[in-house]
């Protein structure tokens, strides 16, 4: 599925935070359609904090304190790998992640 399509299906924060929350709550999961609405919603995130290189580099960015966990979701989704509020400063929080080369599904 190309990319634009995926961000396409979560076109907004209220759809992918409905979406992850269904996914925890077991109401929808990856299997068949699901897995699309699923990877949609994490993507909205995922691009809030994904690293300006390539995509398994660290993680290394300034989100809103309210997106954190959500975006911490999409990390663990994306990379296998805990994101950590490291200060907040002036409203936003700053955020990292080793990312998923250096975590547990990197190519070791």
């Amino acid at each position: 599925m190309a990319w634009e399509k995926v961000r396409n299906i979560a076109a907004s924060r209220e759809e992918a935070v409905d979406t992850i929350e269904k996914y925890r709550a077991g109401a929808i999961t990856v299997e068949g359609s699901g897995y699309d609405r699923i990877n949609a919603a994490f993507t909205f995130f995922w691009d809030m904090v994904k690293p300006e290189g390539y995509w398994k580099d660290p993680i290394d960015a300034r989100i809103k304190p309210d997106d954190f966990l959500f975006c911490k979701a999409a990390v663990e989704f994306f990379t296998g790998t805990e994101l950590v509020i490291v200060e907040s400063i002036a409203g936003r929080d700053h955020v990292k992640a080793i990312g998923y080369q250096a975590g547990p599904c990197g190519d070791h």
